[in-house]
């Protein structure tokens, strides 16, 4: 085959997928057609919408959720912790959970949550918590209350990763005692 007819044919291929492509989407105006934006979209979008936010800090208060629903009866495993925390957090609560069923503990009460939303940057959210922790370590047989309530809030730093859909929590840093809520 001549080098002129193979450029024809080229060119050819060519016209025909541009024709095709245009055939496909449906738009003969030449212009793009108009996207939609997904959850993904969102996710990794930089402009943090109330949306986000608010997907943000639901998955964050469902990781307490779960924490209190594994931690009574005790329970490492608990599928809700794996489906609200990933990373060093999910294995520094399984340790933990692992300890005190081993010596024959639970934790029961509640944990009063007052988080705002950081940062949201792709698949990386930050939440800033002042939260008090209305919990306690109890003989899992007698139900004896083991230690002692502090009844003092807690400023904590939470790091949270988006993962198939859900911000699970994958790092929560202690910044320390005596917060207010919206004080920070």
């Amino acid at each position: 085959m001549g080098e002129r007819i193979r450029r024809s044919l080229f060119v050819a291929v060519g016209a025909l997928v541009i024709l095709l492509t245009a055939a496909c989407d449906g738009n003969d105006s030449g212009a793009s057609p108009p996207t939609t934006k997904t959850a993904s979209d969102r996710a990794t979008s930089t402009t943090t919408g109330a949306a986000d936010k608010a997907a943000v800090l639901a998955d964050y208060r469902s990781f307490w959720d779960a924490y209190l629903e594994a931690a009574d009866p005790m329970d490492p495993r608990h599928p809700a912790l794996e489906a609200h925390a990933a990373g060093d957090e999910l294995e520094q609560v399984q340790r933990a959970f692992l300890a005190r069923a081993s010596a024959g503990e639970v934790i029961r009460g509640t944990v009063d949550l007052a988080p705002e939303v950081v940062s949201i940057d792709a698949d990386t959210a930050r939440v800033s918590d002042c939260y008090l922790d209305s919990t306690g370590v109890f003989d899992a047989e007698t139900g004896e209350r083991k230690d002692t309530a502090s009844g003092v809030r807690q400023l904590v730093t939470v790091e949270l990763r988006l993962d198939d859909g859900t911000w699970k929590v994958a790092r929560i840093t202690r910044e320390g005692d005596r917060c207010e809520p919206g004080e920070r």
